[in-house]
């Protein structure tokens, strides 16, 4: 395990589709309860904020001696979908720009969905360790970026600045949608 030590293997994976993310947060945090890899993508992120669910939390640590161990992979999806607007194209490297850029975006950033994207899984990564400081245990993450394929673009870290840094510095590359190598890679990490 990338955790190290005694911490149980990733046995399963979710996937949180952030344009739905305020119905599935709660079911989220459980997953992550159990040694759950986490996968974030979107194709339609809407602006969410992710919820506060301390019954979810404080059950789990009193069933394991208030000792948490979470491995949190965020997946970003880099797809076509992500800015396409709906149109039937994979905009890879933000092309055609009238179909795919919004106005004021870089083409590396190409559009406010790309972004929305980055801004949740910062978001969650920042709140789950905000929520849980006082937890014994080890928290960390790690980031996958996804379309056509995917790759490791942070091995896990314990450190939240350092993850949010790199999601920062995430570039919009379009292309097709493969769910599943993302999964692939964030079990790898």
């Amino acid at each position: 395990s990338a955790l190290g030590g005694d911490v149980d293997e990733v046995s399963s994976s979710t996937i949180i589709d952030s344009s739905h993310a305020d119905e599935g947060y709660a079911d989220s945090r459980r997953s992550l309860l159990e040694g759950a890899a986490v996968v974030v993508a979107s194709s339609n992120a809407s602006a969410i904020t992710p919820t506060n669910n301390d019954d979810c939390i404080n059950d789990y640590l009193i069933l394991h001696n208030n000792t948490l161990n979470i491995n949190l992979c965020l997946a970003l999806d880099n797809s076509g979908s992500v800015c396409n607007r709906g149109v039937s194209i994979n905009c890879a490297d933000c092309l055609p720009s009238d179909r795919c850029q919004d106005d004021g975006f870089t083409p590396g950033q190409c559009c406010a969905n790309f972004e929305r994207v980055r801004t949740f899984a910062a978001d969650m990564a920042t709140r789950l360790v905000d929520e849980l400081e006082d937890v014994r245990g080890t928290i960390g993450t790690s980031i996958v970026e996804f379309a056509t394929g995917a790759s490791v673009v942070s091995g896990w870290t314990t450190d939240v600045e350092e993850t949010v840094g790199n999601l920062d510095g995430l570039v919009y590359t379009g292309g097709f949608t493969d769910h599943a190598d993302a999964i692939a890679a964030c079990q790898a990490t």
